[in-house]
């Protein structure tokens, strides 16, 4: 009876370990570390604070892998050729980095922290002589990104579809369309592939 009694024990133990392992072996795969990450802009990202759009033609998540396998993926972000609100647009990265996160919830999205030791935040400025529009976007936490594979080459498409961003708009003149003071109803879209050279893929299971 005792014997019967450890072998049941031993099999859930079993189980559960086995069961926690699959939860939390979600990763990014590649061929070697340190290789170059390069990326493409499938959907043009688009940026939406309180019905206004900031758009920009040029996306780049520059970064490289750490080894063949990483439970996250440290990118640094930079955006150019940049309309916002109707105006000509800058976007400026104050040393910050997305990380995005392997593991998924059971709707199979992942979090992307916006952040890193010297990050202050991007700010959007848009002006022209009809007014002039200042945001500021502080390090939080992104959800809702999906993670899709090709496998020829083999690249990570990163489907990005994030609400309630909170962003402070410090300067409204003019022509722009938002008020000054901080709105949580920010959203963001893209759809951008990411490569290597050796080629990257997502593992969820």
């Amino acid at each position: 009876m005792k014997q019967t009694k450890f072998l049941v024990v031993a099999a859930l133990l079993v189980g559960a370990l086995a069961a926690t392992s699959s939860a939390s072996a979600a990763k990014f795969t590649s061929t070697a570390g340190k290789q170059v990450l390069t990326t493409s802009i499938v959907t043009q990202p688009v940026f939406t604070v309180t019905g206004s759009q900031v758009k920009c033609n040029k996306t780049i998540l520059a970064g490289e892998t750490t080894g063949t396998e990483a439970t996250e993926q440290a990118v640094t972000p930079s955006s150019e050729e940049c309309t916002a609100f109707g105006l000509p647009a800058t976007v400026t990265n104050f040393g910050c980095t997305i990380t995005f996160k392997a593991a998924t919830n059971a709707n199979g999205h992942a979090e992307a922290v916006l952040g890193g030791t010297k990050c202050e935040g991007f700010t959007v400025l848009a002006k022209s002589i009809f007014g002039e529009c200042h945001l500021d976007l502080t390090p939080q936490v992104f959800n809702g990104v999906h993670y899709v594979n090709n496998a020829s080459p083999e690249d990570i498409k990163v489907q990005s579809t994030v609400t309630g961003l909170s962003v402070h708009v410090t300067k409204s003149t003019g022509v722009c369309p938002l008020t000054v003071g901080t709105h949580t109803n920010a959203t963001y879209t893209s759809e951008v592939t990411v490569q290597t050279a050796g080629g990257i893929q997502y593992d969820e299971l």
